[in-house]
């Protein structure tokens, strides 16, 4: 996702600023063909793993993981030579901690309007951070005490660049507060329980001393995650694949259509400052191109005449029974009105990899080369997969980043 992301006007903006970082080249912002310090990939990185809206999510704890996890590894990764081995335990040492977070507070924290990823994703950061730099263990709880005092993020920036922002920043925020407490910085030891503390001050619920007491009993990660088939939110992924199986079965081209609708709860709506974010837009890309992948969220397939035209046919529905309701529905239909006359709809259905749903691998091979693809060769591509098939095997983490480190435009 983070390569996908790398022609997005957000991706430009954030490469213009680390470039104007003088900083020593110890880790790679991938698919750029530069260097920065592990902080700055960290954050580059971050932004750019979420800008698409493509990334996985966990489903019971309510965010995002990898987009957080994953910048910092592979930054820390490169700059201390880590073997594939130590990356997957960290990994996995930081998917436990923020699943567990998630579950004392996603539900009260999204009440209060938090984006809940940036609120534990610095926290599970650094414990991925600390992990990989192999503090003992009054140093990693200094590193979480400090990136818990960096945590934040508003629901209501969703639809913008800021929201691939809070990822890039809880990346960075938990790598910092790990290097910070490895030289003796300080925090509070208990600050995640305990009173005016991380849970108690976020999700308003009472402090909870019991939040990590199935820590290596109780494995989140064996949940799994929901895999996104396209890009864009996670409530959407059930619309884009309704309207493609639309499209398909009843042979429609964009010329036939006269209006778009979607049946939904008055409740339910994708707000966005960016089209490419917006129900309106996904519509339009699944009728023009009959395809959802990287291709159809770049900026110059957003602005084609044809696509704003079918925007502006795109109309909300809210029928009795959806009224008033919220969360995943039931019931949603996408309606298409034809300039013959006829009418063909289709029941939004949940397809696989939505929300939770079983996928399969190849469907997620086939992401992978797309996403990949728009920064390397097909043989790098195949050869990438091969090192990541085979990742506890590897030596040093700097044999997968090689490639990702050069751009091909």
């Amino acid at each position: 996702m983070t390569l996908a992301a790398k022609d997005d006007a957000a991706a430009a903006i954030v490469l213009d600023y680390i470039s104007e970082q003088s900083s020593p080249p110890k880790a790679t912002i991938l698919g750029y063909g530069f260097r920065s310090s592990s902080e700055n990939a960290a954050f580059a990185n971050g932004v750019l793993a979420h800008t698409l809206d493509y990334d996985d999510l966990h489903v019971s704890s309510g965010g995002h993981i990898s987009c957080v996890l994953l910048p910092v590894i592979l930054a820390l990764g490169e700059e201390h030579s880590a073997a594939g081995a130590d990356i997957i335990t960290a990994y996995t040492v930081g998917f436990e901690i923020i699943c567990r977070l998630g579950w004392q507070m996603s539900r009260h924290s999204k009440t209060l309007g938090f984006h809940t990823t940036p609120l534990w994703g610095p926290v599970g950061a650094a414990a991925a951070a600390a992990s990989l730099m192999k503090l003992d263990v009054a140093h990693a709880r200094m590193g979480l005490a400090i990136a818990a005092s960096c945590a934040g993020g508003l629901a209501g920036n969703f639809g913008s660049m800021t929201k691939g922002f809070h990822c890039g920043s809880s990346a960075r925020a938990g790598l910092v507060a790990a290097k910070l407490a490895q030289k003796g910085f300080t925090g509070a030891p208990d600050i995640l329980e305990r009173d005016r503390g991380f849970i108690a001050t976020f999700s308003q619920a009472p402090a909870a001393a019991d939040a990590m007491d199935t820590l290596g009993k109780v494995f989140a990660s064996a949940e799994g995650v929901a895999f996104r088939l396209y890009p864009g939110r996670p409530e959407s992924q059930s619309a884009i694949a309704s309207a493609l199986r639309l499209v398909n079965e009843q042979d429609v081209i964009a010329q036939d259509v006269a209006e778009i609708i979607y049946e939904t709860s008055e409740k339910i709506s994708y707000p966005a400052t960016e089209p490419k974010f917006s129900m309106q837009y996904l519509m339009a890309a699944v009728i023009l191109d009959r395809a959802a992948g990287v291709a159809q969220f770049r900026d110059e397939a957003v602005a084609r005449p044809a696509a704003q035209a079918l925007m502006r046919k795109f109309t909300y529905a809210h029928p009795v029974d959806l009224q008033g309701q919220e969360g995943v529905l039931k019931n949603e239909r996408i309606r298409l009105r034809l300039r013959d006359g006829r009418e063909v709809s289709h029941p939004v259905d949940r397809p696989p990899g939505t929300m939770g749903g079983e996928v399969n691998t190849e469907s997620l091979i086939a992401k992978y080369r797309d996403c990949a693809g728009s920064v390397l060769s097909p043989a790098q591509v195949e050869g990438s997969l091969d090192l990541l098939r085979s990742l506890e095997n590897l030596g040093n983490i700097a044999e997968l980043i090689g490639p990702f480190s050069a751009s091909r435009n």
